[in-house]
């Protein structure tokens, strides 16, 4: 039996832990408030009715309603991605030798984790004042692609060492 050791991965288990917390209190916070969440994202249309909306009551109700699903959207996708990066990270000291190598991926996870969910509460609280879920998630572009880049470059190294090592022969590494 090989002795598998965790200091490596950390770092990117804090982050996943960290992104799950954020999930549970967003998630609360929306439970337990939501009339607050909804009345800042009405206010915040009303203020930029004429400039934003042109006055127009479906664009205003259809922006109060992106702002409201966005968040949602931020708690569910947080839960997720922390969840299985999580899972993820018990896999890294498994499947790779190298201490550097398991740092870093565990880390790309766990940056990428925390932040993709984060680029969703941040539109949800921009469309009401941008008018449109376009403008919203252009804005917030520089954080959204390094981080879907992160979660999505990590998961696929994973599962290829995992492939690798399925497919060896090799005893695991130690």
């Amino acid at each position: 039996m090989m002795a598998v050791q965790w200091q490596q991965v950390r770092w990117g288990m804090v982050l996943c832990v960290v992104t799950v917390l954020y999930s549970f209190v967003l998630g609360a916070a929306m439970g337990g408030q939501e009339a607050l969440f909804k009345d800042h994202f009405k206010q915040t249309v009303q203020i930029n009715a004429i400039q934003v909306f042109g006055d127009d009551n479906a664009k205003m109700d259809r922006a109060k309603e992106r702002a409201w699903t966005y968040t949602k959207r931020s708690h569910m996708h947080a839960a997720g991605v922390g969840i299985i990066g999580l899972a993820l990270m018990l896999m890294i000291p498994l499947v790779t030798s190298s201490r550097l190598f398991q740092h870093g991926l565990s880390l790309a996870y766990g940056l990428g984790s925390l932040a993709y969910p984060l680029t969703w509460l941040i539109a949800g609280f921009r469309v009401p004042t941008m008018g449109t879920t376009s403008a919203a998630k252009a804005s917030i572009e520089w954080l959204a692609m390094p981080s879907v880049f992160l979660l999505v470059a990590s998961t696929t190294v994973i599962l290829i060492l995992l492939l690798r090592w399925g497919l060896s022969k090799e005893k695991p590494y130690s």
